[in-house]
């Protein structure tokens, strides 16, 4: 299983962006409070969770309550786990550590070593499957290459196999050769960004990365035979075994940075997405095509995007990039540059309340617009930083995250968290000096705000208590 991991990028795309009404909301889980969480695996009404230092938690309450299920494993640093139920017996789970491989046949109750031919490697992933004449595959991911069975375990073949690169395997992904075949295709992406394919349980492989993309690639999963690969930005996907890899249709390529949803038409929520150099997309089947809509955008690289409803449910699109803000009010077929008052700063963050449009910059601080961005002024009052990446409002109070201006800047007020109970107008260093971190990104679950702190984690305080920032980092 590959590790789950929320950027400050993505906390950011789900402030500015997305209104609560319109998506359904993540609510943190109680827990497991045993480290970094690298792997999730699901078995029946069983969660599995393996962390960076703790071994592993299970939970059968939907993560209402999590309990340690360590006893027999060697290391505590859990890379990988895996769910193999081939009948209705008790599945055997497996876990891939820093020091081979571990097996539970009693729901993580107790684990053994599962062979020692990797004993005491890195083992970032594996899979187990059922070939077509019924044998069990296992193939495990090592940092010097992977390691194949037909035979259930008791036998192993590698870490060299004809056709692929030695060295570390980081992701395996199996997937039906074909709709209803019992041939196995697997899938195996290396640490140097190279994808491969194994018709034959993993006894020869043929590298199937995309010609045009380079290196970079890694696996994602797989639904049905289609098979998901991420090059850092973007997400392909292939239905015939990596001979094509396509990107949604009519999905520029590039650094995708932001994500709006405006209301349905004709039953299909209209979508926007954005980023480094591919300018605006729209969608108008709920992301099933995308097709470019950014004529009269004069810079490709948007950095944030909001969605106001004004009078007569007439909808006007707004876009920070970096020279500034553009505004669409034809649902984003033709743009214009919307900069009175703003002077074409760098807007890296867009909210929308009741008493306006906020933008925040980087260099020239924070401004409101009032007539749905045709004009602006600025509205940094109390801030006492130019530099706001972040932008939050709930219930008629914003809060503002501000940075450095340069990674070197001594000054402490340039950084945390600000606050406004006026709709903008004047604002408050609610930071309580915990420790002057660069605010980057917001969210908020119920009464309970989060903030990504650049390297300093995550914090959260309630709603009724601003002033009460407490670290999430140390887990």
């Amino acid at each position: 299983m590959k590790p789950l991991l929320l950027s400050s990028l993505s906390l950011a795309i789900l402030l500015t962006s997305i209104s609560p009404a319109s998506h359904a909301q993540w609510v943190q889980t109680n827990g497991p409070y045993g480290g970094r969480i690298n792997a999730l695996a699901a078995s029946g009404n069983n969660l599995f969770a393996g962390t960076d230092g703790n071994g592993i938690y299970l939970s059968s309450d939907a993560a209402a309550k999590w309990e340690s299920v360590s006893i027999g494993l060697g290391s505590g640093r859990i890379r990988s786990l895996f769910v193999f139920s081939p009948d209705s017996s008790i599945p055997l789970i497996f876990a891939g550590t820093e020091d081979g491989v571990y097996v539970s046949s009693n729901t993580g109750g107790s684990w053994s070593p599962l062979s020692s031919t990797f004993a005491g490697q890195d083992i970032p992933d594996l899979v187990a499957y059922v070939d077509a004449a019924g044998d069990t595959v296992i193939i495990v991911g090592t940092e010097i290459g992977m390691y194949c069975s037909t035979d259930n375990g008791r036998n192993w073949s590698g870490p060299s196999h004809p056709g692929i690169y030695a060295g570390p395997i980081m992701d395996l992904v199996v997937a039906p050769a074909a709709k209803g075949s019992k041939e196995i295709n697997v899938f195996a992406g290396m640490a140097i960004g190279y994808l491969f394919l194994s018709t034959d349980n993993g006894s020869t492989w043929t590298s199937i990365s995309p010609q045009t993309q380079g290196t970079g690639l890694t696996l994602i999963g797989a639904s049905g035979t289609k098979v998901f690969a991420s090059p850092t930005y973007w997400i392909l996907k292939t239905t015939d075994a990596g001979a094509h890899w396509d990107t949604a249709a009519g999905m520029a390529i590039g650094g995708i940075n932001s994500f709006a949803a405006a209301p349905s038409v004709n039953g299909n929520t209209m979508l926007f997405t954005s980023g480094f150099n591919i300018g605006i997309m729209r969608s108008m089947d709920n992301g099933e095509s995308w097709a470019k809509v950014d004529s009269g955008m004069m810079f490709q690289s948007v950095s944030s995007l909001a969605v106001v409803s004004g009078p007569s449910h007439r909808l006007t699109i707004v876009a920070g990039s970096d020279a500034g803000i553009f505004v669409s009010s034809d649902t984003g077929r033709t743009w214009s540059s919307s900069n009175t008052g703003i002077c074409g700063c760098l807007v890296r963050a867009l909210a929308v309340t009741d008493s306006g449009i906020f933008a925040g910059t980087l260099g020239n601080g924070l401004f409101r617009s009032t007539n749905n961005g045709a004009t602006w002024t600025t509205n940094s009052s109390g801030t006492a930083s130019p530099m706001i990446p972040a932008l939050w409002e709930s219930r008629g109070t914003m809060g503002a995250g501000a940075e450095q201006s340069f990674p070197s800047d001594p000054m402490p007020g340039f950084c945390g968290v600000f606050r406004s109970t006026d709709h903008g107008v004047h604002w408050a260093d609610v930071s309580n000096d915990w420790n002057r971190q660069q605010v980057l990104s917001f969210a908020r679950s119920g009464s309970t705000l989060y903030l990504g702190a650049g390297a300093y984690g995550v914090f959260h305080r309630s709603e009724e208590h601003t002033s009460e920032l407490q670290s999430l980092t140390n887990l």
